[in-house]
């Protein structure tokens, strides 16, 4: 399944993918807010593009990557996945090359995704986000969306 927008194809991940999301999860300015560690290697990524394509197969979450229209590159990524014990909802990831931040591209991402969730292969019921505090953008992004605080750094929308 592939979604487009006025500027993106958004589309699941592949292998193929690996050295531009390298590249991108690797940057300071994304390394400060994900969780996938200091220096991200060519082999933990293909291990977790292997995962996201798994848990896709299974229903169980998956990750999509955001294709520029105007450049064909890889911009961003939006994962969705389960973590351990939580039946609640899917937790959602994301991360955006530096130089779109700012310009609307990941909430036009998003809602192009929670308005087609009838047609991904996994449900997109209940969203869950962990945001640091200090993530003004993720922020602002998640309140503009609709996310609610339900605790501590966790917000959370029903679709």
């Amino acid at each position: 399944m592939e979604f487009e927008t006025p500027r993106l194809v958004i589309r699941p991940i592949r292998h193929k993918d690996n050295p531009q999301l390298l590249a991108l999860l690797n940057l300071p300015q994304v390394k400060a807010y994900n969780d996938y560690g200091d220096n991200l290697t060519e082999v933990d990524l293909k291990c977790m593009i292997q995962m996201d394509i798994e848990r896709q197969y299974e229903g169980r979450g998956g990750r999509f990557c955001l294709v520029c229209k105007s450049t064909k590159a890889v911009i961003g990524c939006i994962g969705f996945y389960h973590e351990d014990g939580d039946i609640e909802g899917l937790h959602i990831g994301y991360e955006l090359l530096p130089d779109y931040w700012g310009k609307g591209v990941m909430f036009e991402a998003l809602r192009c995704l929670f308005a087609n969730k009838s047609q991904i292969e996994f449900k997109l019921n209940v969203i869950l986000a962990h945001v640091s505090a200090d993530n003004h953008r993720s922020l602002n992004l998640l309140k503009r969306l609709g996310f609610c605080a339900v605790g501590n750094n966790l917000y959370k929308i029903e679709l």
